[in-house]
Formats: structure tokens, C-alpha cells, sequence
């Protein structure tokens, strides 16, 4: 999709302090408040968002309160301001009902052998039917695949519709301004459609770096360039000026450096804020902040101290735990560092879900991560009633 300049122009803020964006969408709020017979309407991508977005504003008000906004996230925001978008659990409902006419005999041996499996495929499928209708296209109905059909049917033939369906060429109607705080990357439909809105983004670089490669975008690159000829000098002077980005920056932002050319499609008024801190803390990860903040990298290196903190594997996963809870503890009882300080970052957190929930009962904490039919009263409840069929 193309769109034009567009105007009155929407508000871009950017930083690399969530806590400063939060200072910001509360003077927007402020100032175009209306009370809470009216409130402003602020989408966020996650749960997580959500709760602590309701936190900083609520200690920001000067009234402590919440009323004069309300914070969904961005199929509710969509299907709010534009019915017309299908969610979860009319997605599901329709996926379940159509996988039992599905003729393809890998569909059905699924269904039949494993337990529940109707419903486990079609929890999935629409999960998937929701990620399609965030990034999806038209191109998406062209494969001559039993997924594709059921595509076809339900959302061409059918009385679903994708929230890009939805939102092609329209924008969000009302007198409210609406702000989307915390977003990684938005496609070029959902931007047009708040485009006289408020965005509020998390930008961990001062400096341009949409031209930051990761190593594997970078090989490809120098293959690309070494195939059409290019002099080993010139190949060479490429690495180096690829290698200035912050590694880190540039192997973990392409999702952000996508968000940024989606930008630039648009006219926007564009405000910046990257506080200053004073003298950089003498510690390992405030390092890594502002080597990302000032587009650099440092080649000191520092004794261990406690902001990066990494342990050996135990014999088990309860082992493993117990040293972290333990590390944990000491930070907290000993050196005065709070538990909303401290993040723990596994590559399976699933499987050590139930000890976290034994072994952290002194501690509060929060797991991200897990799958969200755990907690889903609808998924939950759908077992139940299947199981009496």
C-alpha cells in the first residue's frame, strides 16, 4: 500500500526512557482531557505494557486516578474505533466450526489422535489469523494450500475480515486523539489509519542508525557486492563502515529499522527527547545504554559488578534456580536493589514456569512468556465444555 503526505500531521515522540514517553503521553492526555465520561484512547502491543503504562500514569495524575483515559491494546483499539475487525475469539469459533468440512487427511489424523486436538489446532490457526491480520496482504489468499482455503472462506467468502481489510484507506473517526505507546513496528495501514494521532516510540539511538546491519544482513551484502565485481579496497571500506554500529544495535533493530521506513511515508511532527544522565554509572549495562544512545562502541572492559550478572548451569532446572533466587536475594537484602529492577532472561522460560511460581513466593515477580491459553478463561472454559461432547 502507498499513501500520500498526509495532514493535519500526527505527533512522533521518540527516547530511549520509556518513563520520559510516559511524561509525555501524560501532558498530551492532559491537555486534551475531556474527563471520564470521554476518555483518550491509548493502544499498547502488550499486557506487560499495559500494566505498567496504568502504573506511571496514575502516580503522574495529580489526582492519582485513572478515569480520564482507557489503555487497549490494538485489536481492541482497532475493532472499538472501526467495527468491522474480527477477533480472537470470533476467529476461533469459526476456525473450529469449518475444521471438521477440512478434507486434507494431515488436518484430520491431527484432529483425531491427539487430545483435543480440534481445538488445540484451531487456538492456534487463530493466533496465526490474528498475526496475519496485523502484517498480512492480499498474497496471502494465492497459495493452493488447505490453510489458504480456509482463508478464502472465511475471510473473502465469509463475514470475517482482517484488520488490514478493515483499515485500507480509512482513518480512525472521532474527536479524541489516539495514542499508540510502545509499539516495535506498525504497518504502513495501522500508521495511515491513527495517522492524526499521537506515537510514542522506544528508540534506543540518538543518531541515525537506519543503515545499521546485522552480521548475517551484512555477509549478504559483501557476497552481493563481491558477485557484481567490486574491488577487495571497496569491499574492504563497506566492512568498515559497516562494522561502526553498535553490534548489538544492529543485530537486534531490523525490526525497528522496518518501523522507520514505514515512517517515511508520512509527514509527521516529530519530537525527540534523550535526556541526559549526568556521568555515565560506572557499571557493564549502563555502558551497553550509551553505547546504543550515541551510535558507539567501547573497547574498555570492566571488572564484574552486579547490573550483568551471569551463572553456571546446575545439575537441574530446580538447581538452576536456586541460584538465581539466591543472586536475587542479595540484591535485594544486601544492596538494596528492588525486584522491578532486576530482569531474568531465559531462551525457554515454559518449562521453569512451575518452579519459579515454589521457589519466588518471598519475592514479587512476573513471567512473561508463557502461553496465554494458561490463563485464558475462554480457552479453559472451551476444554471443559468439549470434553462434555
Amino acid at each position: 500500500l502507498r499513501y500520500a503526505i498526509i495532514c493535519p500531521m500526527g505527533k512522533l515522540y521518540f527516547s530511549h526512557s520509556l518513563e520520559c514517553l510516559a511524561a509525555h503521553l501524560m501532558v498530551e492526555l492532559s491537555a486534551n482531557s475531556d474527563g471520564f465520561f470521554n476518555p483518550g484512547t491509548i493502544l499498547v502491543p502488550s499486557s506487560w505494557m499495559k500494566q505498567w503504562l496504568h502504573l506511571k500514569l496514575s502516580d503522574a495524575s495529580p489526582s492519582s486516578g485513572v478515569a480520564g483515559f482507557e489503555i487497549l491494546s490494538l485489536q481492541e483499539g482497532i475493532k472499538k474505533l472501526s467495527p468491522g475487525s474480527a477477533g480472537f475469539t470470533e476467529i476461533f469459533c469459526s476456525v473450529f466450526s469449518e475444521l471438521s468440512l477440512i478434507d486434507d487427511e494431515a488436518v484430520v489424523n491431527y484432529c483425531k489422535k491427539h487430545p483435543n486436538g480440534q481445538t488445540e489446532l484451531a487456538y492456534r490457526l487463530a493466533l496465526l489469523f490474528l498475526r496475519y491480520g496485523e502484517h498480512g496482504s492480499s498474497a496471502l489468499f494465492d497459495l493452493d494450500h488447505w490453510e489458504q482455503k480456509l482463508l478464502k472462506k472465511l475471510f473473502l467468502e465469509g463475514r470475517l475480515r482482517f484488520s488490514w481489510q478493515v483499515l485500507q484507506g480509512s482513518k480512525a473517526s472521532g474527536s479524541k486523539k489516539i495514542h499508540c505507546f510502545g509499539f516495535d513496528f506498525l504497518t504502513k495501514a495501522e500508521l495511515h489509519y491513527f495517522s492524526e494521532g499521537c506515537f510514542y516510540f522506544f528508540s534506543p539511538c540518538a543518531e541515525y542508525w537506519i543503515d545499521a546491519l546485522s552480521v548475517q544482513e551484512q555477509g549478504k551484502l559483501i557476497r552481493c557486492w563481491r558477485k557484481k565485481g567490486a574491488s577487495l579496497e571497496k569491499q574492504k571500506e563497506l566492512g568498515q563502515y559497516l562494522a561502526e554500529a553498535p553490534p548489538l544495535l544492529a543485530n537486534l533493530g531490523k525490526l525497528g529499522r522496518e518501523n522507520y521506513k514505514n515512517l517515511d511515508d508520512f509527514d509527521w511532527e516529530i519530537i525527540e527527547d534523550y535526556p541526559e544522565e549526568g556521568a555515565l554509572a560506572q557499571s557493564n549495562l549502563a555502558e551497553v545504554r550509551q553505547n546504543l544512545l550515541s551510535f558507539s562502541q567501547s573497547n574498555t572492559k570492566k571488572t564484574p559488578d552486579p547490573s550483568l550478572v551471569l551463572l553456571e548451569g546446575g545439575a537441574s532446572c530446580f538447581q538452576e534456580l536456586k541460584q538465581v533466587y539466591q543472586a536475587i536475594f542479595d540484591l535485594v537484602e544486601n544492596k538494596g536493589i528492588l525486584p522491578s529492577d532486576i530482569a531474568l532472561f531465559s531462551p525457554d522460560i515454559k518449562k521453569y514456569a512451575p518452579l519459579i511460581e515454589t521457589l519466588f513466593a518471598s519475592i514479587p515477580y512476573r513471567i512473561f512468556g508463557i502461553e496465554s491459553r494458561r490463563k485464558s478463561p475462554f480457552y479453559q472454559g472451551f476444554i471443559r465444555l468439549s470434553e462434555f461432547c
